[in-house]
This record gives structure tokens, C-alpha cells and sequence, in this order.
């Protein structure tokens, strides 16, 4: 996810790029932009960007212009976070989907604690908006896979229910440290083997079914 953060003065200018935007400036000092299988990257300062970027109209973007944004950057979703120095309040619109997304920040809410609340909501609906998407082209595999232990089941599950391309998980057996299940998941294959991989499972096709070891 591509993060563009706006800050809204109480004049209603909107300011990207330089220091005056707070919230850019405070996303950038975060040692971590990675939680569970998404990976937030904020927006660079360079040539593509700048020219693709400008703050008046980035958070009513059209589909070319997320396109060239989401190409360039090498995302799926870009979120326009847009924080209202006057009303207090963060806009949260992720693309491609447009959906928008509020929350009121109280005087309590610095601006760290208002960032983990826009990172909370944008985890929550990213899931939901990639399946709403792109539910049409959804696909399912059964899968096989025997487990060491039953920790290491639930963290597979756990891993599973957590990436924005699966959808419905469904257990069909389970016996002798060995799980039968079937999923449903959206987009390419070839991009899920990679992400689980690098937990430690290897989704494998073994003919008829799947197979993780």
C-alpha cells in the first residue's frame, strides 16, 4: 500500500512535500512500515512521483492516473491520508476501490497514536475492498498440508486469514498431525507461494492438489 499523506492547514492549503506536513514527516520517522503480509511504503520525493503528484487533485485521482502512480511505485492499493488541521479529523481514501474511511482524532491523539489508528483501518479494509474488487476472478485449491505440531497450523491458518487475496477458508479434515483444507483466493498464484514462503511454508502443486511443507 502506497501511503500519500496530506496535511490540510487551517486554510485549507494542502501541503505533500515539504516539512510543513507533519504527517509525512512523522510516517517517515516510523523504523517499520510492515505488518503482517502488507507493506506500507510512503511516498518518495523524486521526479516520477512529483510530476504524477499534485496535491490539489491527488485525492480525487482518476483510474489513469492510479494506474501510472500504482506502476510506477510498484503497489496494489494506494491510501490518501488526508489530516484536517481544522476539523480534527484524518480521511483515509484507498484506491483503486475510492472507498473513504474517518476518523475523529481527539486532543489526547498525538500524532503518532493517529497514524497506528489510520494503519488499523487501513489493515481492516484493505482485505474487504481487494475481495470486492476482484471476487469475479476468485479461484479455489485444496491443499494438504501435514504439520509438526499444532502451532504451527495456527500460524499457517493465522498467515492465511491475514493476506488481502484470501478470502474463504474452509477445513475439510484433520487427523494424525495432517490437515485437509480448501481456500479461495484472488489474483496470481505465483504471488501467495511467494509471500508464504517467506514465512516458512512452500505451497507446492502436486497434481490434483496442493501440498505445503
Amino acid at each position: 500500500v502506497l501511503l500519500i499523506p496530506l496535511f490540510e492547514k487551517k486554510d485549507n492549503t494542502l501541503n505533500l512535500w515539504t516539512e510543513e506536513n507533519l504527517l509525512r514527516e512523522e510516517l517517515l520517522n516510523k523504523t517499520s512500515l510492515k505488518t503482517n503480509l502488507i507493506n506500507f511504503q510512503v511516498i518518495e520525493k523524486n521526479l516520477g512521483n512529483i510530476t504524477a503528484t499534485n496535491p490539489k487533485t491527488i485525492y480525487e485521482m482518476d483510474k489513469e492516473k492510479f494506474n501510472e502512480l500504482a506502476s510506477f511505485n510498484s503497489v496494489d492499493n494506494i491510501a490518501v491520508i488526508k489530516y484536517s488541521e481544522q476539523e480534527k479529523k484524518v480521511y483515509i481514501k484507498i484506491f483503486p476501490s475510492q472507498q473513504v474511511f474517518e476518523e475523529d482524532i481527539t486532543l489526547r491523539d498525538n500524532m503518532s497514536t493517529m497514524i497506528e489508528k489510520t494503519f488499523n483501518i487501513i489493515k481492516a479494509n484493505t482485505k474487504k475492498i481487494t475481495q470486492e474488487v476482484t471476487k469475479s476472478t476468485a479461484n479455489s485449491i485444496d491443499v494438504v498440508y501435514t504439520y509438526p505440531d499444532l502451532s504451527s497450523w495456527m500460524k499457517l491458518k493465522k498467515q492465511l486469514e491475514s493476506n488481502p487475496q484470501v478470502d474463504t477458508i474452509n477445513i475439510i479434515s484433520m487427523a494424525n498431525k495432517k490437515v485437509h483444507f480448501n481456500f479461495t483466493y484472488t489474483g496470481i498464484i505465483e504471488k501467495l507461494q511467494t509471500e508464504l514462503s517467506l514465512n516458512g511454508f512452500n505451497l507446492k502443486n502436486n497434481g490434483e492438489f496442493y501440498v505445503i511443507n
